[in-house]
């Protein structure tokens, strides 16, 4: 009897099937397309892709025999593996092939091993992903939190480690055994929109990360005990979303272990009252007035004291160059860092997630409030207060600002009046 659910794609789709390795001979080709999606035909692949398709994987087997439990459906172009890891075997997944043979160097790593519970015997419902404890952990595409899980204690003689739950395109995965403080390293809460690419965790005391997935709208995680006939509804095999970012995952270099603490902390998010602004309106450039405003001055010297060895491409810009903009204003900023430099990434995650976070008031994107932040525009994408509820949109403008971070502030927090600056208004 077959389980019931949304229409899963158990496999790539030809038009996500991008920066792949190529084959030239038909017969490789067309094995992949039948591989991969029968029916298709090789004339389909290069019609849809635009070049040949990559080198075939072998297939993962569909377990339980007679009811499998659905795949997940691969997640789009631009995705990411999900450990910055040193690991030897870093992107290795265990699964066993549909031609009966183990892809694996342990066991019990696998989708549906076998696992012991409180309650008895249980299938093991996720991948073990291999890492190093402190390894970040990013998510695999843009997404929302739905929930933090915490108290795994699986080894008697291990710490315990906590899960976070994200709704991705196609699947809602459980990123789990990971490190119980992530959630205040990265100022994760409920409801957060993340990026792809993007720290979530560092990972826990058991040397992995422990991936599972399920069908969107599922909110907690689910075991499977073997006393029962039938799987949890709402579970999916993570095995084939893990093969094609085995393959196609953009690669992550490693960071060591968990970020390191800038040398000046940036200021506590609770150290105020509950009195706060709301979210700036978009007011664009009207005047022209070169003198940097001094909220946007002591946000700069602040930027740069707590992250030494960034800097500054300017406040100010002459008022006949270029279109409208609040530079010519003074009331603009850009943070002179680089999307191709690792380190650099890491200072822009750990200065967004501190705008980004919620205080003990509840008052999401506190920080960005309190400082009268208008937008940021980073490596081709803005985000808008006054467009809050779209979260992160695509940037086109004629700069990707993949080599600084702009920040625009309204005229409050340009001039220095907002709460940020004068913690006795939020009292």
């Amino acid at each position: 009897m077959n389980r019931q659910g949304p229409v899963l794609f158990e496999a790539p789709l030809a038009h996500e099937v991008l920066h792949a390795s190529h084959c030239n001979c038909r017969e490789c080709r067309n094995n992949f397309a039948q591989a991969f999606a029968p029916g298709w035909a090789e004339r389909e692949w290069e019609a849809a892709v635009g070049q040949n398709p990559p080198l075939p994987q072998k297939q993962p087997l569909a377990v339980p025999p007679g009811n499998p439990v659905p795949f997940a459906a691969p997640p789009p172009v631009g995705s990411y593996w999900p450990i910055k890891t040193t690991s030897k075997e870093g992107r290795l997944v265990s699964y066993t092939a549909s031609d009966g043979s183990p892809i694996e160097t342990n066991k019990g790593r696998k989708f549906l091993d076998d696992r012991k519970g409180k309650r008895g015997p249980r299938w093991h419902v996720g991948v073990d992903l291999y890492a190093n404890i402190g390894d970040v952990i990013v998510a695999c595409e843009d997404g929302i939190i739905r929930g933090f899980f915490d108290g795994f204690t699986e080894y008697k003689h291990k710490p315990p480690t906590s899960s976070l739950l994200i709704e991705h395109s196609t699947a809602v995965v459980n990123y789990g055994e990971v490190d119980p403080k992530s959630r205040q390293i990265y100022h994760l809460y409920k409801g957060m929109k993340v990026l792809a690419g993007q720290p979530i965790a560092i990972v826990g005391s058991t040397n992995m990360l422990h991936f599972e997935t399920y069908i969107k709208g599922t909110t907690r995680s689910h075991q499977w005990w073997k006393d029962e006939a039938r799987p949890p509804q709402q579970l999916l095999n993570p095995t084939k979303y893990l093969l094609f970012l085995q393959q196609y995952g953009l690669p992550q270099q490693a960071s060591g272990s968990r970020p390191a603490p800038p040398s000046t902390k940036l200021p506590d998010i609770n150290g105020f009252g509950p009195k706060i602004e709301g979210y700036a309106s978009y007011v664009g450039q009207s005047t022209c007035d070169t003198r940097a405003k001094p909220g946007v001055v002591a946000f700069r010297n602040l930027m740069l004291k707590v992250f030494p060895g960034t800097g500054s491409s300017g406040i100010v810009r002459d008022c006949k160059i270029g279109g409208r903009s609040e530079h010519k204003e003074g009331r603009a900023w850009d943070w002179t860092v680089s999307a191709k430099k690792p380190s650099d990434v890491a200072k822009v995650d750990q200065t967004l997630a501190w705008l980004f976070a919620t205080d003990k008031y509840g008052h999401q994107h506190a920080m960005i409030r309190r400082l009268g932040i208008m937008y940021i525009i980073w490596n081709r994408r803005i985000w808008s207060a006054s467009r809050v509820s779209e979260g992160w949109r695509p940037y086109s403008g004629h700069d990707a600002h993949t080599g600084h971070v702009h920040f625009s502030f309204s005229w409050d927090g340009a001039n220095r009046a907002t709460t940020f600056w004068n913690p006795e208004k939020s009292r």
